[in-house]
């Protein structure tokens, strides 16, 4: 039996959509006040600019940032998990055009898109290691 040495996105999609799916996306933005990072987030965060969370699961973030006012999207290679947002954002209008599906290893996006750029407990699963999430978003933050 041979294990590969890549991480395979069809993989993490179907583990991630598990972990995501019971999770309640309320009670996830309620959690947020308790968290001392989202000090240091706030802290940091340009005034202007487009933000991304990268491997965003349910998008606590993205809503919280989203009602302060930051232009800020989604990005996970969770199906469920951006289905899940997607109808969460609809529920309380907000533009479902936020959350994306795809790889943080390999976006669409153009260079230097970003102005800021969240990512947390993500790089750390990829077999391959995080080099290939660390160049792309080194490429699509501004300088």
């Amino acid at each position: 039996m041979t294990i590969s040495k890549v991480t395979k996105v069809e993989d993490l999609d179907g583990i991630w959509s598990d972990i995501w799916t019971p999770i309640d996306t309320i009670e996830s933005i309620k959690k947020l006040n308790q968290i001392e990072l989202l000090r240091w987030i706030l802290k940091y965060a340009p005034c202007h600019g487009k933000f991304l969370e990268a491997g965003c699961g349910v998008g606590q973030y993205v809503f919280y940032m989203k009602k302060l006012g930051f232009d800020i999207e989604g990005l996970d290679l969770s199906s469920g998990a951006i289905e899940k947002c997607k109808d969460f954002a609809e529920l309380h209008e907000i533009d479902t055009n936020i959350f994306k599906v795809g790889d943080i290893r390999s976006t669409d996006y153009e260079d230097n898109t970003f102005s800021y750029y969240l990512s947390f407990g993500v790089i750390e699963h990829f077999k391959e290691g995080p080099k290939e999430a660390i160049d792309e978003a080194f490429r699509i933050l501004e300088p």
